[in-house]
């Protein structure tokens, strides 16, 4: 074993969004995993208070174990460039696209790849769709074919 003090990692895990509890499972199970390589772990029950915490913390590094809004659309990694402290995931740009599933697919097809076809719908309207599926909403003239309805983000509006 070297001399070195091991980097200070800072799991972020639970944080604002609906998906909180999956959130804190991923982040402690992380944790273990990075004590377990030689890491010296903080976890961090993530809210509004993060940035204090983590000066506080001071850590080497932050792993992102969050999941959903504020922890993957690109908020927390905001944070984390505006304080310069390395992490995992993708950076703030990306993230934000990846929760955008309509601009990110817009961006996709711009880039030659192939997108299924799909419809942005609001709230009300999705749960007529998943309530009579043989309208053939998403694929006309194809009912039964398989459908997959997500949420645009985790918020209970649907803006």
């Amino acid at each position: 074993m070297s001399s070195r003090a091991a980097p200070k990692v800072a799991v972020l895990m639970g944080g604002l969004s609906a998906e909180r509890e999956v959130s804190l499972v991923t982040g402690r199970a992380c944790a273990r995993a990075l004590v377990e390589a030689g890491y010296d772990v903080v976890e961090v029950d993530c809210d509004l208070s993060l940035p204090v915490r983590l000066a506080e913390i001071s850590p080497d590094l932050c792993f992102n174990a969050l999941h959903g809004r504020w922890g993957e659309d690109g908020a927390v990694q905001g944070i984390l460039e505006w304080m310069r402290i390395p992490y995992t995931h993708s950076g703030v740009l990306a993230s934000a696209l990846a929760m955008d599933k309509a601009r990110a697919k817009e961006v996709f097809a711009r880039a030659g790849l192939p997108v299924a076809q799909s419809v942005l719908a609001a709230r009300e309207a999705a749960a007529i769709i998943l309530l009579a599926p043989d309208l053939g909403v998403l694929a006309e003239g194809e009912p039964g074919r398989p459908r997959i309805q997500c949420p645009r983000d985790d918020r209970t509006d649907a803006q």
